[in-house]
């Protein structure tokens, strides 16, 4: 008795699976072009997410400096809390430096390579 509560959704299912292909006059659907067709193509779609993530990246960098000032703010002259509105304003500095470098290391690699 148990087998048969297996068998039923299993035969259910391979029925289901198999319906659309047995109706009659069932149009043909084509699948769509894809969208990167050259190497090109896939170059400009990695440059547009790099220039996403440089942009995501310097507002990010931007927040840390923010935050580093609104916690020298707000320090009062706990030492603990200026070390570590000081750090958060290291880490910005450095944020902004690393992204600096990765685009001026792209607009060399381009330059040097002659692509643009």
């Amino acid at each position: 008795m148990k087998k048969i509560f297996y068998i039923i959704p299993l035969v259910a299912l391979s029925l289901l699976a198999i319906a659309p292909s047995t109706s009659i006059g069932a149009e043909i659907v084509q699948t769509p072009d894809a969208p990167i067709k050259t190497v090109s193509g896939f170059i400009d779609l990695l440059s547009y997410g790099l220039r996403i993530l440089y942009t995501l990246f310097f507002i990010l960098a931007v927040i840390f400096i923010l935050m580093a000032g609104f916690g020298y703010l707000t320090a009062g002259g706990d030492p603990a809390k200026v070390k570590k509105a000081s750090s958060k304003l290291i880490y910005g500095i450095i944020g902004v430096a690393v992204g600096l470098l990765a685009t001026g290391v792209r607009a060399l690699v381009e330059n040097i390579l002659g692509t643009k």
